[in-house]
């Protein structure tokens, strides 16, 4: 059997410290890189739940204006729904004690002219006549008079039947 002499285990004390050495700059770097992509991750996370707390706060602007948007969308008609405001000469006539019909309605093409303008036929007491009109001008839709013709139609005086013709033009149209 070999002696061991203190060479020997000198030489294995620096082979053992070398490779304690290299084991150990290997885990600090493994521990920096892993350290690095934590810091990404993290990054990333609050990146993500910042995107999360944004879309909440979206949602939330949503839900508490969502009045005032159907009040400004009803200010506004486009060519795919303009009943509603048929219905509103139509049904808001009678309430002042006239009665009005939508005659004929021209719908702008392409980009041609951007306002919709209508005729409008409008029958009753001249009191009734000049309420009718105080709601077209009160209507929620942006709405100008470019033609008015009033005319007596009948000689009763216990009657007095007034007729108008009305030519609307609608400003807050969208095509």
């Amino acid at each position: 059997m070999k002696k061991i002499t203190p060479k020997i285990i000198f030489y294995v004390a620096i082979i053992f410290f070398v490779l304690a050495c290299l084991i150990f700059f290997w885990l600090y770097k493994d521990i920096k890189h892993k350290d690095q992509v934590a810091r990404e991750l993290e990054q990333n996370l609050e990146t993500e739940n910042d995107k999360i707390a944004n879309m909440q706060s979206l949602v939330k602007l949503l839900e508490n204006t969502q009045e005032e948007r159907q009040a400004i969308d009803s200010h506004f008609i486009n060519s795919l729904n303009i009943v509603p405001l048929f219905n509103f000469f139509e049904n808001s006539a009678p309430l002042v004690g006239a009665v009005a019909e939508v005659m004929s309605v021209d719908v702008p093409k392409n980009n041609e002219n951007s306002d919709l303008t209508m005729d409008i036929n409008a029958k009753g007491s001249f009191e009734s006549l000049y309420k009718f009109l105080m709601l077209i001008e009160n209507s929620p839709y942006d709405l100008e008079v470019v033609f008015m013709d009033i005319k007596k139609e009948s000689s009763n005086t216990a009657g007095q039947e007034w007729q108008a013709d009305l030519k609307i033009r609608l400003i807050s149209f969208i095509q």
